[in-house]
């Protein structure tokens, strides 16, 4: 019966560990999650630049950037799988992520200097 007390025992302790395990683990998919996104907006900056200087003048919409880049899928936030919100403004663009990640407003980064740089 003691033996049968100790597996029992030594059960629980691995779910517990095992549990514990799985928030960090999703903590960390969250984590590379948003510095997908964060990068993917990185790149239709980098994507609305190339244009501006090739076409005179900042893309408008997603489909745009993907034509001009001959992207044959349209960049979407990881975790929502929607595309980037592209919003022309003075002279500048917003590119927004659907998910509440961040955004980039004509080169400025909502999330640099945070510490949380990706």
């Amino acid at each position: 019966m003691t033996r049968t007390v100790l597996i029992i025992v030594a059960a629980i302790l691995c779910l517990i560990s095992l549990s514990g395990c799985s928030d960090d683990s999703r903590s960390l998919m969250e984590i590379s999650r948003e510095r997908q996104c964060r990068a993917n907006m990185n790149i239709l900056c980098t994507d609305q630049a190339n244009y501006r200087d090739a076409i005179g003048h900042w893309a408008g919409t997603n489909e745009e950037l993907d034509q001009y880049t001959r992207r044959s899928h349209p960049l979407t936030c990881p975790v929502t799988e929607e595309q980037y919100l592209i919003e022309l403004v003075d002279d500048g663009y917003v590119i927004r992520c659907p998910g509440g990640h961040g955004s980039i407003v004509t080169g400025r980064r909502s999330w640099t200097g945070s510490g949380q740089d990706s």
